[in-house]
């Protein structure tokens, strides 16, 4: 007896690069040593863990056989294999939707094996071993992402975590494109971590004992005196460098007659930070397209960045220097 399906290639390889990095890394752990693959109907499931960081991505299934209680089908595999079905099978870049790659994953009670039926006549296949499935951890991931995806979001507060283990879901934000979300969720210590999708993890943070909070208190404390000497240096040449940004002339013409209306205008956007039409029409009471020339101006005078959409500019000028600014600018404006 044998199940098949057939997958998209980049949907398989996807899920199992962003899984097979969770496989424990110890030969010795059998039932850690290993990544599932569950064939049934609407998807394949791939998981790994080893005990630490957990992950399970999915891959559609595109074609299925019928056969009577074939589904859900368990293979367990080596990462070894994995790696070599990594290597063997590439997939070029998809159009659309309808994967152009493919593979037919065959499961008898021996072996998994991986064919490319991409095109009218199969291609390269490959025959892997199927290891004894068991009732361990892998079977226990699936009921505690889903128990933990069930609870209730909570804040996330001070946690301690290995770079080691976070690194390991940068396979899955590679794979998919796709950014990772973290949550903290009520009904586990381990953050749940999510990559578009076709992905769901978890990451177990670090017990701490009383002496490890104290030494990172010592560390925070440590940060709080040394941040303010950091911040005035950089504040420092920041200032600098704004100091040698050349003011450009603007005459009259371009200002519109009014030179008090633009010089209070740099004085409300350099003051507050904050370069935004919709501020100056309030401050100013002005219409929106006089607003938006005003700062306009202020970006040809090297006062503000440029316009972001719908974002309030960035201004180019700190606020202490507000009073030198428009001092600089009446003089250029030959005002006395």
């Amino acid at each position: 007896m044998s199940t098949t399906v057939t997958v998209g290639t980049s949907d398989f390889r996807h899920a199992l690069t962003a899984t097979k990095v969770h496989a424990g890394a110890d030969p010795e752990s059998l039932s850690l040593h290993r990544i599932r693959v569950v064939l049934d109907t609407e998807n394949v499931v791939v998981s790994a863990t080893d005990m630490y960081t957990a992950g399970v991505a999915i891959a559609s299934v595109l074609e299925h056989d019928d056969g009577p209680g074939h589904y859900p089908c368990t293979v367990d595999v080596a990462p070894g294999d994995i790696a070599n079905i990594l290597r063997i099978f590439k997939a070029g870049k998809e159009k659309d939707d309808s994967p152009e790659y493919e593979l037919r994953l065959t499961v008898t009670p021996e072996h998994l094996t991986v064919t490319d039926s991409s095109g009218m006549v199969d291609g390269h296949s490959f025959q892997v071993p199927r290891l004894p499935t068991d009732g361990g951890a892998l079977c226990t991931i699936p009921g505690m992402l889903a128990r933990m995806r069930a609870s209730e979001l909570t804040a996330l507060t001070d946690m301690s975590v290995a770079g080691e283990f976070l690194s390991r879901f940068a396979a899955a934000s590679t794979a998919y494109g796709e950014t990772l979300e973290i949550e903290s969720r009520s009904a586990n210590r381990a953050l749940s971590v999510s990559c578009g999708d076709s992905f769901l993890g978890a990451v177990m943070p670090r017990r701490l004992s009383d002496e490890d909070r104290i030494e990172r208190r010592e560390w925070s404390a440590a940060w709080d005196r040394r941040l303010p000497a950091i911040v005035a240096a950089a504040d420092g040449e920041r200032i600098a460098e704004h100091a040698r940004v050349e003011i450009v002339d603007l005459d009259a013409e371009e200002i519109g007659g009014d030179r008090e209306m633009f010089l209070h205008a740099v004085d409300l956007v350099v003051s507050a930070q904050f370069g935004s039409p919709s501020m100056l029409q309030r401050k100013l009471r002005i219409g929106f397209a006089k607003a938006g020339r005003l700062l306009e101006l202020m970006e040809q005078a090297g006062i503000v960045g440029p316009a972001d959409g719908s974002k309030a500019r960035d201004v180019l000028v700190p606020a202490d220097r507000a009073a030198e600014l428009l001092e600089e600018l009446r003089k250029r404006g030959g005002e006395q």
